[in-house]
């Protein structure tokens, strides 16, 4: 079996942490962390955010169609900005919007925040 790797095209389809990393732009949503989060909100006044542990098997379940939402929100007008962040790695943020389980999605509106109830 032959691989054709194109320049520039090769990054695109790299697999790594179903989760990304900071800054990384291989999924549909944004990876935010405790210092770019309250910018990214207060830039984007419609946004989803997705509170999540990597450990957490919930989390893991989630993050495939959390990616396809994005993918589809993305496209929406006015846009739904969707991100998400490590909230085990980022406590302070997790704390300051009481974060207690996993996953845990929050809907930001010109600084008002919402609570996903199902």
């Amino acid at each position: 079996m032959a691989l054709l790797l194109l320049p520039g095209v090769a990054r695109a389809w790299e697999w790594g942490s179903p989760f990304g990393s900071p800054g990384s732009t291989k999924h549909a949503t944004e990876e935010l962390t405790a210092e770019d989060f309250p910018g990214f909100v207060e830039k984007h006044p419609v946004t989803a955010i997705l509170f999540y542990a990597p450990w957490c098997f919930y989390s893991q379940q989630v993050m495939p169609s959390w990616d396809i939402a994005g993918q589809k929100l993305a496209i929406h007008d006015p846009p739904v900005q969707l991100a998400k962040i490590d909230t085990h790695r980022y406590n302070s943020i997790g704390e300051k919007y009481g974060i207690s389980a996993f996953p845990t999605m929050k809907l930001f509106v010109d600084g008002n925040v919402f609570e996903y109830e199902s």
